[in-house]
């Protein structure tokens, strides 16, 4: 069984993996999720051709990550699962009704 101490090494390992600046390289079924967010068809040709970046933070025990929200959607709701992959890329699974979504991002320098 893990000790408190051994949890917070383990989360303090994450933490580092995933914190910093992100910015996205790449996705799959971007017009479908955003249709199904309720965007009309020029705004989701306009937001599909974005490269938004997300900043990943950790504080008080959270990891936060805070990236810039499409305008005109309907904010339903969604579920996001991240990992960083055998490439180190961060890869951003994103479950909305029946659509899944994926959107790739490469850690950016420390500045």
């Amino acid at each position: 069984m893990a000790t408190t101490a051994d949890e917070d090494v383990r989360v303090q390992e994450i933490a580092s993996k995933f914190a910093g600046k992100w910015k996205q390289v790449r996705g799959e079924n971007i017009d479908d999720f955003f249709k199904e967010m309720g965007l009309n068809f020029l705004l989701r040709k306009l937001a599909s051709q974005a490269n938004p970046e997300a900043t990943t933070t950790y504080e008080n025990g959270k990891l936060t990550t805070k990236q810039e929200p499409v305008a005109g959607n309907d904010s339903k709701p969604t579920v996001s699962v991240r990992e960083i992959n055998e490439a180190g890329e961060l890869v951003t699974t994103v479950y909305v009704g029946d659509v899944v979504c994926k959107r790739y991002f490469i850690k950016l320098p420390s500045s």
